[in-house]
């Protein structure tokens, strides 16, 4: 069986001129044993993920910016996990900047489709853009239908292109699951659409199944092998828990 895990060291960050020394030459072999170890996952990816999404259909919403190599990638897998394509949608850059924010919870209120609820209690910009998006992009886990009808969902989908918030949308029916992929944050803070997208994934995963995938560690460092076979499994344990 194989495991995964990252390769995973100790490090002495004391500041004598000894261990000052030492820490690039550790840096080095700790980065040399990251390598190995995705190498290794990469070599068994398809081995790791067989049949874990089979007869599920999975869609892929993307941001503007996520790296189309990382978003190829992840929707090979996902077949290579037995998962049939329901989809992909481009998000804006107005979908994730602040100043858009108020403009986008206006047109996802005006627009939820009958039977769908936003939280009162949650009203962040991610949590309703998750609970809206859901209603009309999922299925229902119980019965395996559409939580929402096609023209509830073009309705939606077509108000958020108009608004900017949407950049393309090729959608074949509701999914089982949606895996959102980002560009992530580049440095240690968290962003406001770092945080919108990680609310709305949420939201995603609390009517089906959904996991947030992006090069940095709240995204499961998705431009790793190991971080791809996580999105991917992740789903599927997901999934299997409905």
């Amino acid at each position: 069986m194989l495991v995964i895990a990252p390769a995973m060291g100790t490090l002495d960050f004391s500041t004598s001129p000894q261990s000052e020394e030492a820490q690039p030459e550790a840096g080095a072999s700790q980065e040399a044993r990251f390598a190995l170890s995705d190498d290794v996952i990469a070599q068994h990816s398809t081995e790791l993920v067989a049949n874990a999404l089979g007869g599920k259909s999975v869609l892929v919403l993307r941001t503007h910016d996520a790296s189309t190599e990382d978003v190829g990638a992840v929707a090979w897998l996902l077949r290579t996990a037995g998962a049939s394509e329901a989809g992909q949608v481009t998000l804006g850059e107005k979908f994730t900047e602040q100043e858009s924010a108020d403009a986008l919870s206006t047109i996802i209120a005006n627009t939820l489709p009958a039977g769908a609820q936003l939280s009162v209690d949650r009203r962040a910009p991610g949590t309703h853009a998750g609970q809206s998006l859901g209603s009309v992009l999922l299925k229902d886990p119980a019965t395996g239908e559409p939580v929402a009808p096609e023209s509830d969902r073009n309705f939606v989908i077509e108000a958020l292109r108009g608004g900017g918030f949407i950049e393309e949308a090729e959608i074949s029916g509701p999914a089982d699951a949606i895996v959102v992929i980002s560009a992530g944050d580049g440095g240690a803070e968290r962003s406001f659409g770092t945080q919108l997208l990680t609310d709305m994934t949420d939201e995603l995963g609390a009517l089906g199944a959904a996991a947030y995938a992006a090069p940095d560690e709240n995204g499961g460092f998705v431009d790793t092998e190991a971080g791809k076979v996580s999105t991917v499994l992740k789903l599927a344990e997901q999934l299997a828990a409905k």
